[in-house]
Order: structure tokens, then sequence, then C-alpha cells
């Protein structure tokens, strides 16, 4: 999988995250830290569904990719199993 961060004009950002072709929805969210030590959720994103997610997010392109501390992008294995980590990649 993937994903991709993008700056959109009015201090927006677009994140889409890619990911197999799984049919039943995988929760997704931007977690500060690294993927070696996650730590509280950021930012929900779009569930993926059908290999993809797209959010568009109310935040600073700059706020996410220099957060102190670092961010990840994660995917959950599932609603039911959030614990469970499918994917990780560290936002730099």
């Amino acid at each position: 999988g993937s994903f991709t961060i993008t700056e959109l004009a009015g201090l927006k950002t677009r994140v889409t995250v890619t990911w197999g072709d799984k049919t039943s929805p995988m929760p997704v969210r931007i977690h500060s830290g690294s993927c070696e030590n996650v730590g509280a959720v950021t930012n929900s994103l779009s569930d993926i569904v059908a290999g993809k997610s797209e959010t568009t997010l109310n935040v600073y392109f700059d706020n996410i990719i220099h957060a102190e501390g670092g961010r990840a992008v994660v995917v959950h294995k599932s609603a039911t199993e959030l614990s469970t980590l499918s994917a990780c990649g560290a936002i730099k």
C-alpha cells in the first residue's frame, strides 16, 4: 500500500491511502509518534473501502508534515480490532 499527502488551497490537506482490495472497511488514522511507538490519534481519515481512502482535512499541510514528535498513517485491521495494525507508514 501507499499514502500521499497533498497541500490544497484554503489551508487544507488531502490524504489518500491505498491498501489491497479488501471489501470490508478498514479504519485509517494519523497518529502521533512513529510506527515503532504509535501514539494518540491526531486525525481520523475515511475508512479504506475497495482498496482506497481519500480524506480532505481542515489542517495545515505543514502541521502534519512537520509535527513535533512525528506522525504516522496507520491502517487498522477493522473497526472492532483497532488495536491490530495492518500497516503503518511514517510521515516524513
